[in-house]
């Protein structure tokens, strides 16, 4: 099993996801995907995405919480699109993919970053504003409440339990690629 996550990223992790994006809707090219919450490793790694696939990553977060400029630019470099939104119902237009993390550990606890990111929870009536096919993913663990609701979570639409089922394959398969000499 290879994971390489770090505290700037997550990449086999979302080669994972795009695999069952892929699976889901049969290519993973020209999806439109909205990454909800602040920088993070995961949110570097899906726009990362965009830097090697024809795919649009749509970063839907309060203000001052996008990833910096630099790491959107030079996602912004490859064949993709990359954007952030500040506003959760905008962001979501036209998603086919809406992916969210946990909050920060100063969102966790009541305060002023807590009601920052209350606005960005994804409960049913954010999952509505999506495209019709759109799907809800998460990395795990989830913390219902606070970045997803349990409703949400449980919602047909969300296939996070089943997306991890291609953790296992899809890390075997980089491994592979890299034992064979890939880079």
């Amino acid at each position: 099993m290879v994971n390489a996550i770090t505290p700037l990223g997550h990449p086999c992790e979302v080669v994972s996801e795009a695999f069952t994006l892929a699976e889901r809707f049969g290519a993973f090219r020209g999806l439109r995907i909205a990454f909800v919450g602040g920088d993070g490793n995961l949110c570097r790694s899906w726009l990362e995405a965009a830097a090697v696939a024809e795919v649009e990553v749509v970063q839907v977060c309060p203000p001052g919480r996008e990833a910096p400029r630099e790491v959107r630019d030079r996602a912004a470099s490859g064949p993709g699109e990359v954007s952030v939104v500040h506003d959760l119902a905008a962001g979501l237009a036209g998603a086919d993919a809406v992916y969210t993390d946990v909050w920060p550990e100063e969102a966790r606890i009541p305060g002023e970053a807590r009601e920052e990111f209350a606005r960005f929870r994804i409960d049913r009536a954010a999952l509505d504003r999506a495209a019709g096919r759109a799907v809800l993913m998460h990395c795990m663990p989830v913390r219902r409440g606070d970045e997803v609701t349990a409703e949400a979570f449980a919602d047909p639409r969300c296939i996070a339990l089943a997306a991890k089922a291609n953790l296992g394959p899809t890390h075997t398969a980089i491994l592979d690629h890299l034992l064979a000499g890939g880079s």
